[in-house]
């Protein structure tokens, strides 16, 4: 062998080995796929953070631990890939452990493998699970309160402008309840601000145990909570009442508090026959609410 052949071949050999080298420290999933789809080599990275054993993932279909709603999405990626079409930001779900559940968006493309009686693809995927958490919860920030959980008053229109339009639809009531708690700021002065994060957030716990999934609890402002009850008219008087008393009933054993939660509440009703404005329902709602109070 000439010394040129031999130089070629040496630098062959280090080029091989610096790209086995990258694609073992590379900080993303890394998958070597044969044309069916089967996984022949997967870097350091992919077995860490799915936990996965070399045994299971290596010489298997991709992937073992797709979620199953990933499924039919995993199967175009590889059938795209099979075809000679490049990946582009496909997002798949894995299911590592019971309790952990990974967002992954992958990349790919077919390798240029002359002599190789396989054709195959390099596909790599980056972790994107924190970037989907805090997508989710800026999502959930913008309609819900952060301390309680109820909804918000920035959802508030929203749900409004819904709720009337299906109500002159099919000629439904929409009834209003306001409350507010009795003495809160009694209780940030005497036990804390912590204690009256725990009376608020015992207020909403309660409102959403004493009414149907379809209602809307949406934290008002400060004190206050307006509940919206889809098809619902007078009975929204009795909703309060009933309510009240619940307040009465349990006292402060299910608070934590040294002291009980007390509530005044007061309802009205929206009737599409008379168009009366909504927010004229909401003040009579909230006047009937200080003369419980005063009550």
């Amino acid at each position: 062998m000439s010394y040129s052949m031999q130089r070629e071949s040496v630098g062959q050999s280090n080029g091989k080995a610096i790209l086995r080298g990258l694609f073992e420290q590379y900080p993303d999933h890394c998958y070597v796929l044969t044309d069916d789809g089967t996984i022949l080599k997967a870097n350091d990275a992919a077995l860490r953070e799915t936990g996965a054993e070399p045994s299971s993932v290596v010489g298997h279909p991709f992937h073992p631990h797709i979620d199953e709603e990933s499924e039919d999405i995993a199967r175009r990626m590889l059938r795209d890939l099979k075809q000679g079409k490049p990946v582009r930001n496909v997002e798949l779900c894995l299911q590592c452990k019971p309790t952990k559940r990974v967002s992954m968006l992958f990349n790919g493309n077919r390798l240029p493998c002359e002599g190789s009686p396989e054709t195959m693809a390099l596909l790599v995927g980056r972790d994107i699970t924190r970037i989907r958490q805090r997508e989710r919860r800026d999502t959930y920030l913008a309609t819900h309160d952060a301390l309680t959980g109820a909804y918000n008053r920035h959802c508030l229109n929203t749900v409004l402008q819904q709720e009337l339009k299906r109500a002159r639809r099919y000629g439904h009531c929409v009834g209003i309840l306001m409350l507010d708690i009795d003495g809160l700021k009694l209780i940030n002065d005497t036990h804390g601000h912590e204690q009256g994060d725990v009376a608020l957030r015992y207020v909403a716990r309660i409102l959403r145990q004493s009414v149907r999934d379809c209602d809307w609890v949406i934290r008002y402002g400060g004190d206050e909570f307006l509940v919206l009850f889809p098809e619902t008219g007078i009975e929204a008087s009795q909703i309060a009442r009933r309510i009240e008393q619940t307040f009465i009933r349990k006292g402060r054993h299910e608070t934590g508090l040294m002291v009980p939660v007390a509530v005044s509440v007061g309802a009205s009703h929206w009737n599409p026959d008379n168009e009366r404005d909504i927010q004229d329902v909401i003040n009579e709602a909230d006047r009937r609410m200080y003369e419980s109070r005063n009550a």
